[in-house]
């Protein structure tokens, strides 16, 4: 869908009255959702009209953004429209104050989320434990299970003296490929040992901070380039109890080098 040819202070305008709504804890389900639809119906910029400077389509990309997070947010939205919300705005889902009862009253809403809904929502630390329990118990996404279980909320901080070795330990146990009951793939130690090197290319290495999967953004906390001031914040307090304790890890000058690794996976080996 495309943006429709509004000027830049008529999409301001929207947004407002959106922000609006969303401030006053007393408004209705009908009325958030007749505000989602006017959002939806406006479309979500692709392309640059020809009325609008690219500065103002970054101003109305963010002010949606802005938008879309505040009703997804609202406790009073209805459950529908809040499934449709989570795939634009997880961030925002998670930060509603009644997402946990979504899940008991409309257990069939898990259904609506795809798997890469449900990974962006797992890599947000405030996601519902009610989501979370789902997850983790559900036998119908056994990779999504085992992520869910490394949550902070169900797995807890790890301890500050015990990151390093918690993380060596998921490291090794993924490095040996020829076993058939490992949970990862084998081309996952590789993705990760590349992201881990202190000379990826920028770009790459903001990808791997924003990405869905959980093994990528640990590999970038794990990059001792990531300490920037966007990066290694976010990762601080990602969803996941490793690529948080990582990052936390190297915030405080802690680091796993290659030889830790390699260490490791000897040690691992010796005892199978």
């Amino acid at each position: 869908m495309s943006l429709q040819a509004w000027s830049a202070s008529e999409w301001r305008s929207i947004v407002a009255e959106v922000l609006s709504l969303t401030s006053d804890p007393a408004a209705t389900s009908a009325q958030l959702d007749d505000a989602h639809q006017n959002l939806f119906t406006a479309g979500m910029p692709q392309t640059r009209p020809e009325n609008l400077s690219q500065a103002e389509l970054q101003e109305i990309v963010a002010l949606r953004q802005t938008a879309l997070e505040a009703l997804a947010a609202h406790p009073n939205l209805s459950a529908p429209t809040l499934a449709k919300l989570v795939r634009e705005t997880p961030e925002g889902f998670c930060r509603n104050p009644v997402a946990s009862l979504f899940f008991v009253e409309y257990p069939a809403l898990l259904a609506e989320f795809d798997i890469p809904t449900l990974r962006r929502v797992l890599r947000c630390a405030e996601a519902p434990m009610a989501l979370l329990l789902s997850l983790v118990e559900s036998d119908r996404l056994p990779e999504i299970a085992a992520e869910a279980a490394l949550h902070v909320s169900v797995r807890g901080e790890i301890p500050a003296e015990r990151w390093r070795e918690e993380v060596i330990a998921y490291l090794c146990s993924i490095a040996k490929a020829a076993s058939g009951a490992q949970t990862e793939p084998p081309q996952t130690f590789c993705r990760i040992a590349a992201r881990m090197h202190p000379g990826i290319d920028r770009g790459e290495l903001l990808r791997g901070w924003r990405s869905i999967y959980w093994t990528e953004r640990l590999a970038t906390a794990l990059n001792t380039a990531a300490d920037r001031p966007t990066v290694l914040p976010a990762l601080c307090e990602d969803g996941n109890a490793l690529v948080r304790a990582a990052a936390q890890g190297q915030r405080r000058g802690e680091y796993i080098s290659p030889e830790d690794i390699i260490a490791g996976i000897d040690t691992f080996h010796g005892q199978t």
